[in-house]
């Protein structure tokens, strides 16, 4: 309840700003019959906190979607902008909310950058690498674009503006291995983005760079087998050609369920050429076997670079199970161990791993009994009746409702029917609608004590009684409407609805329940008897409702109601 904002947006880039602010509200009782909308922000001239305010009206209570805009305002950049919104005038702030948004002059640049090496001149000797750069930049202000090429130079910068694409940038190095980093510097406010290359400078130092694949290509990877792999590098990847006759060494490791151990206990040289080259290693030793299935990694290390150059790469792959059909790897036996036979159709495995035949489910309408026989289910008895022991269906023990809870229930339906009566009347004749809508309120009340009363103190309830109550009230209802059909077009129509609702009632009651028709009259024309008698007497003294009652309708009705009442004075209920 009360005001809400949902949004504030600057509309242009620094100030002064036009703000749009949006939001709701709902439930605003205050007798002013407006909504306040307060700005507080910093003035960027005078650097003192200034207050803004805007008033509309407002439907009281009602929800509506509000909209107000605060324009020309000289607010101070990286300050706070505030908005208040409550219902009402003043400064009280009466179910107010508030929202606080920080002021950012100007808009960030949006940048994607990409630099990339492109020459470093190893074969003609030099040591000065060529790289390229772009920028591509779609929105914002102007940037400042910083280069670090990673040797200990100074930083060297430039402004951007816009997009630049496959622009040349060259600087010396020393041989070796440096990263470059390319800075781009936003306003304040805006993130800084950057991109990073490593460089290579050729020399007597330069690593070789390759690019080692590691492939299995034996065609069995199980439990006591070895498997076999070829280790592939391309010179052409590298940034530094291999001198003629320059030999490395290399070695393989095993990381699986036992541990890291190395291979190879002795490295392995070989003279590379400039072209592709493919080495196959030899198969794992015999005395190294796999006896565990899951993932192992396999590495190859090439050794005998210059300091600080090691290429490697690995391989990982998955042991499985390679025992004979019918048999599966025990890892805790590490050995093949014969496969677990199923049963049978028609028969399952017991706790002793003994196959025994499944049980066979009971037909529709049968069960097993603890011997495990199919024997009939029970049969529920009818309403009403309830199982002895010998499982015979007799009927339920209905103690009878005493007489003042029968007073009571019939309070209660009186009272309702003498309210809803009421109320009609007060719809149908207005000028009589203070006294009748008081009427209705009093009988409700009166309803309201009895049915508590009759809750906690009348165990005994007849059967179904809410609903002979309910059949009660309606039946009531209905008589009286028809009969003063003449004053409102839609008292007949709704009396006849009434009244059949109730007869429903009172049928779906009787067979329900077991009751016969002798006790459904006395029901009915108990209640029927005690609204109309007042309800008749009081239209008959009233002038203004007199002209309401349809002779022809209340002499039909009325000699249908006696000749219920003469037939529930006179039956007999048993």
């Amino acid at each position: 309840m009360g005001v809400r904002i949902f949004n504030i947006l600057f509309k242009n880039g620094n100030p002064p700003f036009d703000i749009d602010v949006d939001g709701d509200a709902q439930g605003c009782d205050d007798k002013s019959g407006v909504i306040t909308v307060e700005l507080t922000y910093v003035d960027a001239n005078t650097g003192l906190k200034t207050i803004d305010t805007k008033v509309f009206r407002h439907l009281y209570g009602a929800h509506i979607n509000w909209k107000v805009s605060f324009l020309n305002i000289n607010c101070k950049c990286n300050s706070d902008v505030e908005i208040y919104a409550w219902c009402g005038v003043g400064p009280q702030r009466i179910q107010h909310d508030r929202k606080v948004e920080h002021v950012v002059c100007g808009t960030c640049p949006v940048v994607n950058i990409s630099i990339k090496s492109i020459s470093d001149d190893c074969f003609s000797g030099k040591r000065k690498v060529t790289i390229e750069w772009s920028i591509i930049q779609s929105a914002g202000q102007t940037s400042f674009l910083q280069w670090d090429f990673g040797d200990g130079t100074p930083t060297t910068g430039f402004p951007q503006t816009g997009s630049a694409l496959g622009q040349i940038i060259t600087h010396d190095y020393l041989p070796g291995s440096y990263k470059v980093k390319l800075l781009i510097l936003f306003p304040t406010g805006c993130q800084n983005i950057e991109d990073k290359i490593d460089v290579l400078s050729c020399g007597s130092e330069c690593c070789p760079n390759l690019d080692i694949k590691v492939t299995r290509i034996s065609a069995s990877d199980c439990v006591l087998k070895n498997p076999v792999f070829k280790f592939d590098s391309d010179w052409s990847k590298s940034l530094c050609p291999p001198m003629s006759g320059q030999g490395f060494d290399y070695y393989w490791t095993l990381d699986g369920p036992t541990g890291k151990f190395q291979i190879n206990t002795k490295n392995q040289p070989w003279v590379d050429t400039l072209a592709l080259w493919t080495k196959i290693g030899a198969p794992i030793p015999s005395a190294i076997v796999f006896t565990h299935i899951g993932q192992h990694t396999i590495s190859v290390v090439q050794v005998g670079y210059p300091s600080g150059c090691l290429p490697s790469d690995n391989e990982i792959f998955t042991v499985v199970d390679c025992c004979p059909s019918g048999q599966h790897w025990d890892p805790l036996q590490q050995k093949c161990v014969p496969d677990e036979q199923p049963c049978p159709d028609g028969y399952h495995k017991n706790e002793q791993g003994e196959c025994v035949r499944d049980e066979q489910p009971c037909p529709d309408g049968y069960h097993k009994n603890e011997q495990g026989e199919c024997v009939p289910d029970e049969q529920p008895c009818p309403d009403g009746y309830h199982k002895n022991e010998r499982g015979e269906c007799v009927p339920n023990d209905n103690p009878e409702e005493s007489s003042l809870c029968g007073a009571l229930r019939w309070l209660i339906a009186f009272s309702l029917a003498l309210a809803l009566t009421a109320f009609l009347l007060g719809i149908c004749v207005p000028p009589l609608a203070s006294f009748l809508f008081w009427v209705a309120g009093g009988a409700i009340v009166v309803a309201i004590g009895a049915i508590i009363l009759y809750l906690i103190f009348c165990p005994n309830k007849p059967c179904n009684w809410f609903q002979l109550l309910l059949a009660q009230v309606l039946l009531s209802v209905g008589y009286v409407a028809m009969c003063l059909s003449n004053c409102c077009i839609f008292m007949l129509p709704v009396g006849l609805v009434f009244a059949i609702i109730g007869i429903v009632l009172f049928i779906t009651w009787k067979n329900g329940c077991k009751k016969t028709w002798c006790e459904v009259s006395k029901e009915a024309a108990s209640v029927l008897n005690a609204v109309i008698i007042p309800v008749i007497s009081y239209i008959l003294l009233t002038p203004l409702l007199q002209t309401c009652v349809n002779t022809t309708i209340s002499t039909i009705l009325s000699t249908l109601v006696g000749i219920l009442t003469i037939y529930a004075i006179n039956c007999k209920t048993k």
